[in-house]
């Protein structure tokens, strides 16, 4: 069933394609439910006596006679049926007429149409109107699902899709914070994980309340662990991206000073990791805040400039602790030096003189190129081949990662996984495509989908890859 939970303690996921109403003694339940065009409906019953769910009206079901499974359910069964007519359908009981129910059905794909005739300044502000009036009226799930559509639909929405994902997880930390209810959504990871970014810059500016912020990620990760291993490390990441909000202008023009509370912060709710793990909460939460800093560089407001001379100069300035996550978390300035040059930028990430932090660097570099529409296979691979040695392997898996981080949300693993499997590929570099792609399914889907996908590649590069 899809139930709505309330925001002042749980939060929990559901599947918008597929719904469940059960039948109990008080009454179908829920007993009200709106779903899309082609979404399916799961009728149980827990009263333990054959029931009969069907469309209005009594006896007959003539209104939606298609919507009529025309025998009992037993109670221990189920009966699905999927709708395929936009309108209202009452149904209920045929053995228990007293019991009724409402299903709602529309065309989402006619809603998203509502912006084709919009010029393109205005588009941007149409795509947001129908996010927040889905958001609004049929819950964050829904909402992610707009999202998806538009990603679809909308070649230019990809490059806005971190923001839209980042916006969602602010209105809904106001739901939460107003206390009203709102389903958590296994599309949370939609868009590089925006929804936890929003969400945490949010709450850190309106209550600075850390408590509540572990206790948030904890849920998460306990209520979404079944759809994603990342949950947990991509909501402390948003704990260090909204610590570092450039409020205070006494620190403006002083980066070290503008991060270290919100490094002290990370230390605070990293506390019961001792020693902490390469990639842990406090990696994770330092990553979000030297990636909110690398986002404040970008203003002049924070009095902040780019150091032309070495992009990377905060981050060698750092505890070994910290450095990883901020070589990585500062490419985008590295491109913005380089004016997006990826053979320059390789060369200075080159200049980083430990494996431990030029390599993931170099990850994070090549990551990038499908978001800037370096998508041609030749080119990248001539690229990766004339980078020094102990880049090259690195180039190639990456690559293919960029696919999964910035793909239509649900398909990431597709172009992947053609790349991974090109003919242009040595054996060598296949294997090691294939298993940094294959250990990442699980970031981004079920475990059912993920062995799906996994045996669905040639056995002799998936036994070292596949994790469920």
């Amino acid at each position: 069933m899809k139930d709505k939970i309330s925001s002042s303690n749980i939060f929990t996921s559901s599947n918008p394609q597929t719904y469940t109403v059960n039948l109990t003694e008080d009454g179908f339940s829920p007993q009200d439910l709106t779903i899309n065009k082609g979404d399916a409906v799961v009728f149980t019953t827990n009263r333990k006596q054959p029931f009969w769910p069907a469309s209005n009206l009594h006896p007959t079901h003539g209104i939606y006679p298609q919507f009529d499974p025309r025998q009992p359910i037993e109670s221990n069964q189920s009966w699905s049926f999927r709708f395929d007519k936009v309108g209202t359908w009452k149904y209920h009981d045929h053995l228990a007429p007293l019991y009724r129910g409402i299903i709602n059905v529309e065309d989402k794909r006619s809603q998203l149409n509502d912006c084709d005739n919009v010029k393109d300044e205005k588009m941007v502000e149409c795509w947001e109107r129908l996010v927040d009036s889905t958001l609004q009226n049929k819950g964050l799930s829904e909402a992610f699902e707009t999202v998806a559509d538009l990603y679809q639909k909308e070649p230019q929405f990809a490059l806005s899709c971190h923001d839209f994902a980042h916006k969602l997880g602010e209105k809904a930390y106001k739901l939460f914070a107003d206390k009203k209810d709102f389903e958590l959504s296994d599309k949370s990871s939609y868009c590089g994980y925006g929804f936890y970014h929003g969400f945490m810059e949010t709450l850190l500016q309106t209550t600075a309340d850390m408590n509540q912020a572990r206790k948030f990620c904890e849920y998460a990760d306990t209520q979404l662990k079944k759809t994603t291993s990342d949950a947990k490390g991509a909501c402390f990441h948003g704990i260090g991206h909204g610590a570092v909000d450039g409020s205070d202008p006494r620190y403006w023009g002083n980066a070290q000073a503008m991060i270290k509370p919100a490094l002290e912060l990370c230390e605070k709710v990293s506390d019961d990791e001792n020693p902490p793990p390469r990639y842990g909460k406090l990696f994770r939460c330092a990553s979000g805040v030297f990636n909110g800093l690398e986002i404040l560089a970008s203003s002049n407001q924070y009095k902040l400039s780019l150091n032309r001379g070495d992009p990377f100069w905060i981050c060698r300035n750092q505890p070994d602790k910290y450095k990883e996550a901020c070589f990585m978390q500062f490419i985008v300035a590295l491109l913005n030096v380089t004016g997006n040059d990826f053979i320059e930028s390789a060369k200075i990430i080159d200049s980083i003189k430990e494996d431990e932090y030029a390599l993931p660097t170099l990850q994070s570099l090549v990551v990038e190129l499908p978001h800037q529409g370096k998508i041609d296979y030749k080119e990248t691979l001539s690229y990766c081949r004339n980078l020094p040695v102990r880049f090259r392997e690195t180039c190639v898996y990456s690559f293919a990662e960029g696919f999964m981080k910035y793909g239509p949300p649900q398909k990431e693993y597709v172009e992947a996984l053609k790349f991974c499997k090109s003919f242009l590929l040595t054996d060598q570099e296949k294997q090691a495509c294939l298993k940094r792609i294959l250990s990442l399914l699980r970031i981004w889907y079920t475990a059912e989908k993920s062995k799906e996908i996994c045996q669905g590649v040639d056995e002799k590069y998936r036994w070292n890859g596949c994790r469920y």
